[in-house]
């Protein structure tokens, strides 16, 4: 018997045995027979290698590299080496892995791939992108080189080098998934977005994959196109229901096309995640937005008591409480929110204010004192001092809060604001972009040019024989109430031009002939003036106050052909008592200033009087379908502009309005005028009860308690009943 072949052949069986142990996966016993076989024959390459390879799946580093060595000096295999590399890589040593690579002399493509592979993985994106571009050279059709190395660019932040790998490699593969994805996140990063999405797209072609589509639905709501934002999340729903971040978005994205259909997908976010609070805070903010203050209230209570230590909740409630006019309880919330945040300056400025629609003022400024002077703080310490009368202590603030220009991208967020708040689109039937024009009112070059005007801003100078431009940036109503200071300014200054509303202009210039008058988009030369105003700043440099307000009987007058013009109107042939109504104004002004036609309906009762609409914009559907049973002579058909309303109002025996401009223009003509005001009225009626300092003519009716104006009217109906 020949004993070697004997011992080979047992060799033989034992490694096979041993192998088959090792990938089946039994490997703590193919390891006994690996040893027993290294007692045989301790320099075996073949039971060496496949040990070490038994101890990087048992991970035992060590052990491994230790046997891949031994291996090694037997056998001087390279791929032995390059086993090592990649044990060295298991236990994160990139260093000691190049080094073992460096060492081969000979350096094909799975060297250098593996080189640049570690490169990567230890963060050395430079030398990575050496070693794939090696590669590259050899094979420039290598799709996975071309992809890391657009990869490896990105990480550098050099995306545009990054882009052209990545175009590279999709023209080796156009259907890869991943590099679809990577191109779009790079456009994306080069805020391209409209590039990101057509990659974006095509891996949605090849897959639809719901977080590709999300990605896509994300994009398109980012570039504010919110029909297809809303189609793709839709998509994503199909595929994965009540996924609550497509869910959420979704209802995001509605907010700009349908707010009742946001609503309701954000109540449908919560009776599938019943206790998220940020989809509740969600339905608070969709409540706020569609002017229903009521249910913001219940949804902010509701917060409360799901974390009743929350300062942000109380807020909330006391922000509602304060839109629903209820000053008590905003002022007993905001309390509780300081209770738990007793830093938060922006509470402690509500609460001031809250205090202040409460006309507990002394509360109020005693917290404003406190606080830093920031924007909000000044406007409410302005306003609180402006009600008292008290206008010394605010000069400067008062300046500068009437001469602050926003930019036109401020004042179009600013339309958007007041529209979302005052659900205009339900309530005057007007679209979202008309109603940012008529927000405005101004062309968007007036507002630069109102900047424009500011380079040369009066403060206080003596304008004796100088050249001044008053400029309207308000109001109507505030232009007419400034110009009884025109007069006064005219005896100092060389020369006045003042820029109005069209619909101003024609009076303006009945009753100020010596002055120039502009429209307000019209050019002005820089060198024809020397110092400029908005009308409300003539108070402030005229050094007037609130005790000697010039020319409360009357300023104002009209054409008396145009008065008697509008005499011979059929509708004044008749011998009843006049009267004139107005109850909704602007939209964006003091929304509590409004009133609805309802209330009017016992005025008309009174004996004797006949009732004329001085109505012109659009006013809520309810009162509109009203006005057509009531019996009201609409006047709308009569008026152009502010003459002919003026004319208008020398043909009746009184007006009751609300505040608006038509109350300033029957004050400054000294037309009897009964102002029915809400209990926290504009700051320039002051505390006053009864008459106003500014209009010997117009009597004042102030809501008692807020929200309440049957009693204004009860109050109202008593005076005519004495006429």
């Amino acid at each position: 018997m020949n004993y070697h072949k004997y011992m080979d052949n047992k060799f033989s069986i034992l490694l096979d045995n041993a192998y088959n142990m090792h990938v089946s996966g039994n490997l703590v016993e193919a390891k006994n027979i690996y040893d027993q076989l290294l007692l045989i024959n301790p320099e075996s390459a073949d039971v060496l290698n496949l040990l070490a390879q038994l101890y990087v799946s048992l991970k035992e580093y060590d052990n491994a590299i230790d046997t891949f060595n031994k291996a090694f000096k037997i056998t001087q295999i390279i791929d032995i080496k390059i086993s090592i590399a990649k044990v060295y890589i298991y236990k994160g040593e990139y260093n000691s892995a190049i080094k073992e690579l460096d060492s081969i002399e000979v350096k094909d493509n799975n060297i250098i791939n593996l080189l640049a592979f570690i490169y990567m993985k230890k963060s050395d994106y430079i030398n990575a992108i050496k070693y794939y571009k090696k590669l590259i050279v050899r094979d420039n059709s290598n799709f996975v080189a071309l992809y890391n190395i657009s990869l490896c660019f990105s990480y550098l932040n050099k995306f545009e080098d990054s882009i052209k790998y990545a175009l590279k490699a999709l023209d080796k593969n156009s259907n890869d998934i991943d590099l679809l994805l990577h191109l779009s996140y790079l456009y994306e990063s080069l805020n391209d977005k409209d590039k990101s999405l057509i990659y974006l797209k095509k891996a949605s072609e090849i897959s639809k994959n719901p977080n590709i589509l999300y990605r896509i639905a994300v994009l398109y709501k980012q570039l504010k196109n919110y029909n297809e934002s809303a189609k793709y999340f839709e998509e994503v729903l199909q595929l994965v229901p009540n996924r609550k971040d497509a869910l959420v978005s979704l209802a995001s994205v509605y907010k700009y096309i349908d707010k009742n259909i946001s609503l309701s997908l954000y109540l449908k976010a919560r009776e599938l995640f019943p206790l998220d609070q940020n989809i509740i805070f969600s339905i608070y903010t969709a409540y706020i937005n569609m002017l229903n203050f009521e249910e913001a209230l219940k949804i902010s209570l509701e917060l409360i008591e799901l974390d009743s230590k929350n300062s942000m909740y109380y807020s909330m409630a006391a922000d509602s409480y304060l839109e629903l006019f209820d000053y008590k309880n905003a002022i007993k919330y905001y309390k509780k929110s300081l209770k738990y945040n007793k830093n938060d300056d922006g509470a402690k400025c509500s609460l001031a204010y809250a205090y202040s629609c409460h006309r507990d003022t002394n509360k109020a400024l005693d917290i404003l004192k406190n606080l830093e002077k920031t924007p909000a703080v000044i406007q409410d310490f302005t306003i609180i001092n402006l009600r008292r009368k008290n206008f010394k202590e605010v000069e400067d603030y008062y300046y500068n809060w009437h001469t602050d220009v926003h930019t036109v991208e401020d004042a179009a967020e600013k339309a958007r604001k007041y529209f979302y708040k005052l659900k205009v689109g339900e309530i005057y039937g007007i679209s979202e972009e008309a109603f940012t024009k008529f927000r405005s009112e101004l062309p968007a070059n007036v507002l630069n040019k109102i900047a424009y005007y500011r380079r040369k801003l009066w403060h206080k100078e003596d304008p004796t024989n100088k050249n001044i431009l008053i400029y309207s940036s308000h109001g109507a109503g505030d232009l007419i109430m400034f110009l009884r200071y025109l007069d006064i300014l005219s005896k100092k200054a060389k020369h006045i031009i003042l820029t109005a509303p069209n619909s101003l202009i024609d009076i303006i210039k009945y009753n100020y002939k010596n002055i120039d008058i502009l429209k307000r988009d019209d050019n002005i030369d820089e060198n024809s003036y020397d110092y400029s105003t908005p009308e409300m700043g003539l108070i402030y440099n005229l050094n007037m106050d609130f005790f000697n307000i010039p020319h409360a009987d009357k300023y104002i007058s009209v054409p008396k052909k145009l008065i008697n013009a509008k005499s011979k109107l059929k509708i004044f042939d008749n011998d009843k008592r006049k009267i004139g109504i107005f109850w909704q104004g602007n939209p964006t002004a003091l929304r509590n200033r409004s009133v609805k036609l309802k209330y009017f309906e016992p005025l008309l009762k009174v004996k004797n009087c006949l009732f004329y609409s001085f109505q012109l914009s659009k006013v809520d559907f309810e009162s509109n379908d009203l006005k057509k049973d009531l019996p009201i002579i609409d006047l709308s058909s009569y008026i152009k502009n502010y003459s002919d309303t003026a004319a208008l109002l020398k043909n009746i025996d009184l007006l009751i309005t609300i505040d608006s401009s038509i109350a300033h223009l029957a004050g400054a003509m000294g037309i009897k005028t009964y102002l029915m005001l809400p209990y926290d009225a504009e700051w320039r009626w002051f505390y006053d009860e009864d008459k106003t300092p500014w209009y010997n003519s117009i009597k004042i009716f102030k809501q008692q308690k807020s929200n309440d104006w049957v009693s204004v009217i009860k109050r109202i109906k008593l005076e005519l009943e004495k006429l």
